[in-house]
């Protein structure tokens, strides 16, 4: 038998290290902030329970965000016509999930709220509404804002890119 990897306590600790991170890659998966939060609760239950499988103490981070991915996949296996995401992209989120450092993570978003601000506030209209969870779908948000269910999946597209390289664009900047 293993030497025990430390106290309920410290295990706890070091979940919470990790929690906002986690939260995220789950959330990222599963779109839904309860089922993210439930997912999130038996994880942090596993890690307690299992501690003692841990061989090496500094691969924390990659042990849970491995305990992570196989529970949201586990996720999606039991829900099967609910899945949002593939099962290879659950992968490759976990993986930059457990490659992404907390500090780079706030600078991320904090550069990814300043280009949200940059934004027309019709276009931040649209991402509030489609990712604070007040509507259901894509084609409730196009309902509301008058426009097909086609051209509010090419407006978000056209969103996440253009997010996306802002955030680049600042990192860039920021690191120069």
């Amino acid at each position: 038998m293993q030497e025990h990897q430390g106290s309920v306590g410290d295990i706890g600790a070091r979940l919470m290290q990790h929690r906002r991170t986690l939260y995220s890659y789950v959330f990222a998966c599963v779109r839904n902030e309860h089922t993210a939060e439930d997912i999130v609760q038996d994880i942090a239950q596993i890690a307690i329970t299992s501690i003692d499988s841990l061989r090496d103490p500094d691969r924390f981070s990659n042990w849970l965000f491995g305990i992570a991915r196989r529970r949201v996949l586990m996720e999606f296996r039991n829900k099967q016509h609910e899945q949002v995401m593939p099962p290879d992209v659950v992968e490759l989120l976990a993986v930059e999930a457990e490659n992404t450092s907390i500090d780079g993570i706030s600078r991320r978003k904090q550069f990814l709220t300043e280009c949200i601000e940059e934004l027309p506030d019709n276009m931040r209209e649209i991402l509030r509404h489609r990712y604070d969870g007040s509507v259901q779908d894509v084609s409730e948000l196009a309902d509301r804002f008058g426009r097909t269910v086609q051209a509010v999946y090419g407006v978000l597209k056209r969103l996440r890119i253009k997010l996306a390289g802002c955030v680049e664009q600042k990192l860039a900047e920021a690191d120069a």
